[in-house]
């Protein structure tokens, strides 16, 4: 996931954390029933609600802060940002089946097309990965999408 973003960096992703592989997912994570309206998106070309956005961090100290912000005045309906500290190389096995843990999610708050959220850092920590879940809904469905992977060097 780190380097799909900076491959293709069109492509709109929702991530489900501690999902795919025959996983739930986290359980604070949107749950599987936006998968349709997701893929309708991609497939057929139906309404996909919030485009793609931007993440940007910044540590200050102590603590992680970042900022999503999404274009064309998209205002996400629930916002929420998921970590792991010391996660492995992308494709390992151990990337693939270390799981979020379930403390390690909060609400992103804000107004209007940018949301964020603070992390207190523990300490001695040399990084950490984040995934984030916007919702809208549109038509009646829950449509997800998810800023790029990033990872953050806290060295």
């Amino acid at each position: 996931m780190p380097g799909t973003a900076t491959i293709v960096p069109n492509l709109r992703t929702y991530i489900v954390p501690n999902g795919g592989h025959g996983r739930a997912g986290h359980p604070e994570a949107p749950d599987d029933s936006v998968d349709a309206a997701f893929f309708a998106e991609q497939l057929f070309g139906a309404d996909g609600g919030l485009q793609i956005p931007e993440i940007s961090t910044v540590v200050n100290g102590d603590t992680l802060e970042m900022t999503v912000t999404f274009p064309d005045g998209g205002v996400p309906e629930d916002s929420r940002i998921f970590w792991m500290y010391e996660r492995k190389p992308g494709g390992s096995s151990w990337y693939l089946y270390d799981l979020f843990p379930e403390d390690n999610w909060t609400a992103m708050s804000g107004t209007g097309s940018a949301v964020t959220a603070s992390i207190a850092l523990e300490p001695g920590r040399t990084s950490i990965d984040l995934i984030t879940t916007h919702t809208v809904t549109v038509g009646g469905n829950v449509i997800p999408i998810s800023a790029p992977y990033t990872r953050v060097a806290l060295d």
